[in-house]
């Protein structure tokens, strides 16, 4: 492929919030697809099929949201042809702005900076792109045969990383445990909270907000896996509510007191307190997610 074919075809991409390139990225996935980054000057993560104009939408679906559950960021896809600008409508509609609001461009342009103060917010900090071996040759990687199984699930997490709010992002996760679970997911959490403790999540790394300045100082003691921190934070919680429950289970209470006083409102409603409340839902987000993740992958290799 020439390079005035490839630039005609760079119309769909992903826009991520929170992960870094270290060099251009030309590979495929599936051998159904190109992905293409360009790092100097950066682009943004394209995606085109190897036969064919443009992708399936159902496939674009499928590899945002793979790639987000990968990278633990939030991703969305845009086109400069065919997206749709914001589905707001500003109150107020002042010359220039509310013209530049509605456009697509400008619309996925202030996704893309919400997504990065999003995982700023929540780890300070870069996530590599994954697949390091992209960055010296081609290479291919099959999400499809791995991942497609779990389709609904993987969809829901990618939803739940575009929270910023603890609540409403825990509600997201809790859909999975009720996803793969069938029903309200208590049983299933009873099951399988120490597996999930004990699970090898793989290695994810994170990188603080002064990377890459630091990038000379970083080796392999330095290295800092992210579902490492989220295990150990998932285990804190566990013992503390263990202690604090006066003998209630913890399937009950991420359940009964947390999912469900955050859903309804009819009793023993958990509001958002700008204290006790939200800090409790904060911490147990680390619990919630990890279940999830392990709701995942119990669902992949079925």
């Amino acid at each position: 492929m020439n390079i005035n074919d490839l630039i005609s075809r760079l119309d769909y991409y992903f826009i991520e919030g929170g992960i870094y390139f270290f060099s251009d990225v030309f590979m495929t996935l599936d051998n159904r697809y190109f992905l293409f980054h360009k790092a100097h000057p950066p682009s943004p993560l394209f995606i085109f099929p190897i036969e064919g104009e443009r992708p399936n939408f159902n496939d674009l679906v499928f590899y945002n949201d793979c790639l987000a559950y990968l990278h633990d960021v939030p991703f969305i896809f845009y086109s400069s042809t065919n997206s749709k600008g914001s589905p707001f409508k500003p109150i107020i509609q002042s010359p220039g702005y509310s013209k530049a609001y509605a456009t697509t461009a400008q619309y996925h342009s202030n996704i893309h900076e919400i997504f990065s103060l999003i995982t700023n917010f929540k780890i300070n900090g870069y996530i590599p792109f994954l697949w390091e071996k992209a960055y010296e040759r081609k290479i291919n990687i099959n999400l499809r045969s791995k991942y497609l199984r779990a389709f609904k699930e993987i969809r829901l997490y990618s939803m739940a990383l575009k929270q910023l709010d603890p609540f409403v992002e825990f509600l997201c996760y809790y859909r999975i445990i009720e996803s793969v679970a069938g029903n309200n997911g208590k049983e299933w959490i009873r099951d399988n909270l120490n597996n999930t403790l004990q699970f090898n999540f793989g290695f994810l790394e994170v990188y603080d907000t002064s990377f890459p300045a630091n990038l000379a100082q970083t080796d392999n003691k330095r290295r800092l896996n992210l579902f490492s921190v989220y295990k150990r934070r998932a285990r804190s919680r566990i013992n503390n509510l263990n202690k604090d429950l006066n003998g209630v289970s913890i399937q009950k209470y991420l359940y009964n007191t947390i999912r469900c006083g955050i859903a309804h409102g009819k009793d023993e409603v958990v509001t958002y307190d700008y204290s006790a409340n939200l800090e409790d839902v904060a911490k147990d987000l680390f619990v919630i997610k990890l279940l999830a993740r392990y709701a995942i992958e119990s669902t992949i290799v079925q």
